[in-house]
Order: structure tokens, then C-alpha cells, then sequence
């Protein structure tokens, strides 16, 4: 499945999405099919790293309460990752936190984001929070949420998913991030959350040549995936050998949520009329979605 945004600007990143829901019934066809954008309307990934950590260390760059510790049970690289709840679900009425054990400065810094990929499931009434403080961690600002508080919605999400989070007003010389699970009281808990790949770090500056064109038969360089969905397949091709697909080993996984995206902005300051034009076939169960997503601030947000 394919998910894309669409923004206003100069510099477009493109995004293929899986999005799966639940059920049952077949569209698309099995013949390859061409698809044209129109991106006119849309015209970075990243530089100095101020921060990164893989997990495969140990845990001496984060300060962490409760249950948080790394596990082995699922990584997006190597072999661990962080998580709320190694030993299972995460516990009814808790509040508890990794965070950076030292502020970091970016108060010359330029244009920093927070970057990571994550996974997971939370309950309904529960919520998976990033937040960030410019005080050395004294106070505290929410940055992204993941779960929903209504009842009967849980984030259920079975594939890595890379999250951009954009800390241009954040730049002070004491800032710290955090990832903080907090359950409600109810009996009803979940797996928790996991967290890989975390950095902060500029914006790219790095451009990809416009026109771009890909035929995937030179390997996967000019985009980002987990490495364990999104990936070439020669089992099907509209020319040459290869393509690109999001399930090369079989069907996609339930509750999947990935992406195939460029790995660096393009320019589109100086385009007349530029579209973006591709050949695409499959098989996509009603409920599910591939969609098309084009970002023009490097990845922070999308429009499909």
C-alpha cells in the first residue's frame, strides 16, 4: 500500500504509505497501472546530528523511570530497542518516562529536528507522549501523541514507522526529550511502545537531481525504509527486473503502518509544471489504504 502528502513549497519530499485496517475484499488490478501527480502545488532529510542513539550500548544516555529498560524482543536495527513494558504489558495507572539524561544545546542551531522510528499498541484512554523541555527538564511541552483517549480506539501499529518532530522552536543551550507512556486506571492495558534510531539533528541538505527517476534496479539508495517491510521484489516488474513493493516476502502484516520515502528533498523552486508519475498494481483488502504523500518541510508534515 502506498500513503503520500502533498504541501505548499519549494522542496517536496515523496512518501509511499502502507496503512492496514481490518476486513475483507480485494481492489486493484493485476496489471501495472500508471499513475500521474500533479505537483504543482508542492514544490530536508538531514544534517549535523546533535544526538543519536541506537540502543545497542546500553542506556546510559537516557534517565528512566518505572519499567522502561532496552529489549531484544524487536528492533528496527540491530538488535535492541527501547521500550515501556519489556516484560509485557505496560502496568494500569502509570506515568513513567525515558528521558535524555543531559540537555543537549541547540541554541545555534538552525533548523533541528527530533528523529525515530517506533511501533506498537496502546490502549484506548492511554497514551504514548513525546515532549521536550528547554529548561533542562524543570517544564514540559507535548510534542507528539500516540494512542487516542476515546473509547474503543486503540493504536495498534505491527510495522516500523519512521517520526519527524520538528524543534525549530525549541532552540535553547538546555533542551531534553522525552517518551512518556501514561495509562489511565482501567484493567485494560496493552504491549506499550517501542522506540528505536533516535536522533536530533538538522534538516538535510542534501538535494536528490530534479527530474528524479528510479527504476529500482540500482538498489534502494535514493529512499528510506524500515528494512523490514518495504523493499524490491523481482517477482514482478513493469520494466527490467525489479520494483519496489511492501510486502516482498508475502502478504503485508494486520495493523501495518510503513513507508517507502525519499531520502532527500528535491527542488521544485525553478519547475514549470512538474508531476510526479509512476507505474503501480496490487491487491489492497477494503479497509486498508495505499496512499500517496507529499511533504514540503522535509518530512515534519504530510498531505495526501
Amino acid at each position: 500500500m502506498i500513503r503520500m502528502v502533498k504541501a505548499t513549497s519549494c522542496l517536496f519530499i515523496v512518501l509511499f504509505v502502507l496503512a492496514v485496517g481490518f476486513s475483507a475484499a480485494v481492489t486493484q488490478p493485476s496489471t501495472m497501472r500508471r499513475g500521474v501527480m500533479d505537483l504543482n502545488s508542492a514544490s530536508t532529510m538531514y544534517g549535523t546530528v546533535y544526538f543519536s542513539d541506537d540502543f545497542e550500548d546500553g542506556l546510559g544516555k537516557w534517565g528512566l523511570e518505572c519499567t522502561w529498560d532496552t529489549t531484544t524482543s524487536t528492533s528496527r536495527s540491530s538488535s535492541h530497542s527501547l521500550t515501556d513494558s519489556p516484560e509485557g504489558n505496560y502496568l494500569s495507572s502509570s506515568d513513567c518516562s525515558a528521558t535524555l539524561a543531559h540537555p543537549i544545546d541547540l541554541s545555534g542551531a538552525v533548523d533541528p529536528v527530533l528523529v525515530f522510528w517506533h511501533k506498537g499498541a496502546i490502549i484506548d484512554g492511554d497514551l504514548g507522549l513525546v515532549q521536550v523541555s528547554t529548561d533542562g527538564g524543570t517544564t514540559w511541552t507535548q510534542l507528539a501523541a500516540y494512542g487516542n483517549t476515546a473509547y474503543g480506539v486503540v493504536w495498534n501499529q505491527s510495522t516500523w514507522s519512521l517520526e519527524q518532530v520538528d524543534l525549530q522552536s525549541y532552540k535553547s543551550s538546555s533542551v531534553k526529550v522525552r517518551f512518556r507512556l501514561a495509562s489511565n486506571g482501567d484493567s485494560y492495558e496493552a504491549d506499550g511502545w517501542y522506540i528505536d534510531d533516535v536522533r536530533i539533528e538538522e534538516k538535510d541538505a542534501v538535494r536528490l537531481e530534479y527530474p528524479f527517476v528510479d527504476d529500482f534496479e540500482a538498489g534502494l539508495g535514493d529512499w528510506i525504509v524500515s528494512g523490514w517491510d518495504w523493499g524490491l521484489t523481482d517477482s514482478t516488474s513493469r520494466s527490467v527486473t525489479h520494483s519496489l513493493t511492501d510486502s516482498p516476502t508475502g502478504g503485508y502484516l494486520p495493523n501495518s503502518d510503513c513507508s517507502a520515502t525519499l531520502a532527500h528533498p528535491i527542488d521544485l523552486s525553478g519547475a514549470v509544471d512538474p508531476v510526479l508519475v509512476f507505474w503501480h498494481k496490487g491487491a489492497i483488502i477494503d479497509g486498508d489504504l495505499g496512499l500517496v504523500e507529499v511533504s514540503t518541510d522535509g518530512g515534519t508534515t504530510w498531505t495526501q
